[in-house]
């Protein structure tokens, strides 16, 4: 990565010199379709170097989606605003901590690099390798990631119906915005948040489980109805409009690859 890519220049004065913070570089370029995301490093002149994730937003409606992901992380994460790098101290559901905010670009906690994506494709190859280059029938309960993520979408559903009196969706299911830490799961990126039914993330996650490469494997197709019968029996969600949601998804996912 070129060091001479420069954040600090776009950091305001006193928030460096509250922090003592010395240098800050971009290390990597990350995978983002619709913004510039590095991985950066910022030095400090009293404690261990850290990393960090820069995110810009590029594009037309890059304001608006800068409002609505700061409004979610600062909802979702912490009280207040955010004016340092020191620990906040209220949690509330799993998602990274914004510790920046600047004109069209934020700061947040880096995570770690292992996603749900990453989980789902090893897991499935070490079905396949295991089981001698065939599949046994999965059963969800011993895919804990998985269960949790369909957790958080639920979660966040719930807790938006709290505080607004309305349903939303996280809209986007790209399954590298689940982020493992540990034996958790945390979720990134609440640009595309708007309002809408949980079925309908829902349904994108098991058109996107099942549609990820290899697609509609015998193990995603096992896999997906245990999600599927999940949803319906534990997570209360209504069967009909779960089924017209995934429908709606593979649809979609034709218009977009044409």
């Amino acid at each position: 990565m070129n060091n001479s890519f420069s954040i600090l220049d776009n950091i305001d004065k006193e928030f460096i010199k509250q922090n003592s913070i010395e240098t800050i570089v971009a290390e990597e370029k990350l995978y983002s379709k619709k913004n510039d995301v590095y991985l950066i490093k910022v030095s400090y002149s009293c404690k261990s170097e850290k990393h960090y994730i820069y995110k810009e937003f590029k594009g037309e409606d890059r304001s608006s989606r800068l409002r609505r992901e700061i409004y979610f992380y600062e909802e979702l994460c912490r009280t207040g605003a955010f004016t340092s790098f020191k620990k906040p101290e209220k949690q509330k559901l799993n998602v990274p901590r914004l510790y920046y905010v600047g004109g069209s670009f934020l700061i947040l906690e880096f995570l770690g690099r292992k996603n749900l994506l990453d989980y789902v494709l090893e897991e499935e190859n070490k079905e396949y390798i295991q089981t001698g280059k065939s599949y046994s029938k999965p059963g969800l309960s011993n895919y804990k990631p998985l269960l949790d993520a369909l957790g958080f979408i639920t979660d966040f559903n719930n807790y938006m119906k709290t505080i607004k009196n309305k349903s939303y969706t996280l809209c986007d299911m790209n399954f590298r915005n689940f982020i493992l830490v540990s034996e958790r799961i945390f979720r990134v990126d609440f640009e595309d948040c708007r309002e809408g039914e949980v079925e309908e993330d829902a349904g994108k996650f098991i058109a996107f489980f099942l549609t990820y490469k290899p697609e509609f494997t015998l193990w995603k197709k096992q896999l997906a109805a245990s999600i599927k019968k999940h949803c319906i029996t534990n997570l209360r969600m209504n069967g009909k409009l779960l089924e017209e949601e995934i429908l709606k998804e593979f649809n979609s996912m034709k218009s977009r690859r044409k």
